[in-house]
Order: structure tokens, then sequence, then C-alpha cells
């Protein structure tokens, strides 16, 4: 679906193919490392789809898989990757019991590798529950807290402001 919103947004990509903007698509649901049954990854090909969709773009976004410390290769995972692009991050995290201690780890590790980045919570699950067992905390700890359902607007023009077109966001 955000494959044909942006071919209907930017007719640039009508003839961008799924295959172009996700060169490396591994069918076993698991780390990338895992699901390659131990083969490199071929970073290149990844840089090479990036450059591409970047002439066609404002603004690219780079999903990446599971979370931060999720093998790639045996010793390069999630962050690392990121890390390689140089780009702002969007840590999104879950609203489950669990999600203040994850959180905190991956704002630590983003920050520890001097990565700049922004959070929000998805609410995936039941708000109500977590309204009551986690969101108290992340009052009190944190000035902003961005919701991706409730404050998208918000938090896009939040990301634009750290976005220099001259150069990756």
């Amino acid at each position: 679906m955000l494959m044909q919103t942006c071919q209907k947004l930017n007719p640039d990509f009508k003839d961008i193919t799924l295959e172009e903007v996700c060169p490396i698509q591994l069918s076993l649901p698991a780390a990338p490392y895992v699901a390659n049954l131990g083969n490199l990854i071929d970073f290149d090909e990844i840089k090479s789809a990036y450059k591409k969709i970047k002439k066609h773009s404002d603004i690219v976004l780079i999903e990446g898989a599971g979370g931060l410390l999720v093998p790639i290769e045996k010793d390069f995972y999630m962050i690392d990757f990121i890390k390689t692009f140089d780009v702002h991050t969007l840590l999104v995290t879950h609203a489950k019991l669990g999600s203040i201690n994850e959180t905190l780890l991956s704002l630590e590790a983003l920050k520890n590798r001097n990565i700049a980045h922004n959070w929000c919570i998805n609410h995936f699950d039941d708000t109500k529950e977590f309204e009551r067992i986690t969101l108290p905390f992340y009052r009190d700890h944190f000035a902003k807290i961005f919701s991706l359902q409730n404050d998208l607007d918000q938090l896009i023009n939040e990301l634009i402001t750290h976005c220099d077109c001259n150069r990756d966001c």
C-alpha cells in the first residue's frame, strides 16, 4: 500500500518496482542474519537502491528489520546499518508491557553511538493498558511523547526540522 501511495503522489515513481525499493527480500520472518542462512547481505545493492530512490525523492525513509540489535551479519547489527547511512533516525517503540525497558535501552544505544533521533510509540495494542502501566513514567521522564497514531503530523514536522534537504535525513 505504501508503494502504491508513493507512486500515486510522485510521478517519478511510476516505473520504479518494489524490487528496486527493497532489493533484498528474505522469506523467513527472522533476523536478517538467520533469514539469509548466514550468507552476507549485499550492502552495495542496498546503497545502489537508496541512491536511485533518492534521485526521485525529497525525503527517503529506510525501514529497519526489528530492533536496534537485530543481527544483519554475525557482528553487524541494525544500529550499525543506521550508522552506515548516517541518517536521522525515528525509533518506533511498542506500547506493551516491557516497553519502558526496551525504549530506554534503545534510546541509550542511539545516544551512545551519536545517532540523531526522534522516537514515538506505536499504539497497535490496547491503549488503556499503556495509559495505566507505561504512560505515567513516560510523562515524568520525557519532555515530548509522540504517538504514531495520534501525533503523526506533529511528528512529521519535528522530523522535517532535522532534515537538511541537501544531505540525507
